[in-house]
């Protein structure tokens, strides 16, 4: 049985992985990378919503990183957790950026 997939999910393509979160949670990131300037990142996002996956530019890699690593930072693990994805999507955009 193939398993649909859910309207209420975004998934974002890093270098090897497909990291899913929650709609709610890709919103709240969409937020904070306009509250940091990153509008064209932003609309990246905006543009796939679920449809398809967020593929991201090595570019954007390692802004991305840092506002979801402040984020996790703010909140705590927990919370992150909570929020779904960004634990994973933290870990795969640092095993991306720490890429030669």
């Amino acid at each position: 049985m193939v398993e649909a997939r859910r309207i209420d999910e975004v998934r974002i393509q890093t270098h090897d992985q497909v990291i899913a979160m929650p709609l709610a949670t890709s919103q709240q990131l969409r937020g904070r990378l306009l509250a940091v300037g990153l509008d064209e990142l932003e609309e990246q996002f905006a543009a796939r919503g679920t449809s398809a996956p967020v593929v991201l530019d090595e570019v954007d890699k390692e802004p991305l990183l840092e506002v979801v690593v402040a984020w996790i930072e703010e909140v705590g693990g927990e919370e992150a957790v909570a929020l779904g994805g960004l634990p994973g999507l933290r870990d795969a955009l640092g095993a991306d950026v720490a890429k030669p």
